[in-house]
């Protein structure tokens, strides 16, 4: 059964990771001395179901050297009918993996800091 909204694998143009990126930045001020890099798996939902967001992200160091590798699957409800409901769905997905790899990002900062 084909979904209604989806892709997955590398986006060309960043896709999903300058919004990830563009979320970051929100959540915290813009973080110069770590490199994230997203694959997203699997991304799509139902209007009146659920979206699904699976992501294997590497959090890199200034020296290139991987930090962390980890794989997030997000499911989020949607809330509602229709597809703006859907990209309301889709917008939060995005959110709540932005906020994994802030939450992963901190206590590195912090560490560094005191150094």
């Amino acid at each position: 059964m084909p979904s209604v909204c989806g892709w997955g694998g590398e986006q060309p143009d960043g896709g999903t990771g300058l919004i990830v990126a563009n979320r970051l930045g929100r959540i915290r001020r813009p973080v110069l001395d770590y490199q994230v890099a997203i694959v997203v798996l699997r991304f799509d939902g139902w209007p009146g179901s659920q979206v699904t967001l699976d992501a294997r992200w590497r959090l890199l160091g200034k020296d290139g050297q991987e930090l962390v590798l980890k794989r997030s699957t997000i499911k989020e409800p949607i809330a509602g009918e229709g597809y703006q409901a859907l990209v309301q769905g889709m917008n939060q997905a995005i959110a709540t993996l932005a906020q994994e790899i802030a939450t992963e990002i901190g206590p590195r900062r912090e560490s560094a800091g005191r150094r």
